[in-house]
């Protein structure tokens, strides 16, 4: 009798090799700084000063969800034509995308994080008219483990709440102060990077890592999401804007 884990372990793999086949624009994937194409392109951010949201999905699995308030707009960013609304955030505690950095080791960082945006609109005033085909924005940012790097009881009640069965937890104000100061990034088409691995996904890629204390990243640990090994480039091009 074959075990359910190993049953399940089979059919990822399977799954895996198929998408190899039939897949052209797999996330996630590594990085070459010097095939890069330049591009003149920015992300602006519209995050709220506080950001109130619950951890939600299975093990393995779990995103911090932002919630839906009556009386309050959501947290937006601004990109190409468009405008995306911040709607979940989840975590992988070493990187997916890889790229060598002062801070990577083979490419690989400590953990990384991604912010999930759902579409809400073109915005015809927008100076960038380049409409993405894509069903979510998702900005990845590294993270490099510093003793010097951010530690704060906020933070790390934050994360520590990932595994927690705490109803509600506010985005540390440290995190999107860091976050919205990022500029220079990777852009390129892709997927989603677990099942069903959807080409339906604009990637923003910063190069700067965020730099956080290790008892911060810590906590992450029995949740994250299992980092998906890196996918061919095929005939894409990935473009950076520095």
């Amino acid at each position: 009798m074959i075990s359910t884990l190993t049953s399940d372990k089979a059919e990822s793999e399977e799954m895996e090799s198929f998408l190899e086949v039939v897949r052209e624009q797999e996330s996630p994937i590594r990085i070459y700084p010097d095939q890069t194409i330049f591009i003149d392109k920015k992300v602006e951010f519209d995050w709220k000063e506080k950001i109130h949201g619950h951890f939600a999905g299975e093990e393995k699995h779990r995103n911090f969800v932002v919630d839906e308030c009556e009386n309050e707009e959501g947290s937006f960013v601004y990109f190409g034509a468009h405008k995306w609304k911040l709607a979940k955030i989840h975590f992988h505690r070493r990187s997916e995308h890889l790229l060598e950095h002062k801070y990577s080791k083979n490419g690989s960082f400590d953990a990384e994080i991604h912010f999930i945006h759902a579409p809400v609109g073109v915005c015809k005033d927008r100076a960038d008219k380049l409409q993405e085909p894509s069903d979510n924005l998702v900005l990845g940012t590294f993270v490099a483990e510093d003793s010097a790097g951010l530690k704060s009881p906020e933070l790390q009640a934050f994360f520590s709440a990932c595994n927690s069965k705490v109803e509600q937890v506010q985005l540390p104000c440290e995190l999107i102060k860091q976050v919205t100061q990022l500029e220079h990034f990777y852009f390129y088409r892709g997927s989603l990077t677990s099942s069903p691995y959807s080409e339906n996904i604009s990637w923003v890629v910063f190069n700067e890592p965020l730099q956080l204390d290790k008892s911060v990243l810590d906590p992450i640990c029995p949740v994250h999401q299992e980092a998906r090994k890196g996918q061919p480039w095929n005939r894409r091009f990935v473009l950076r804007n520095f």
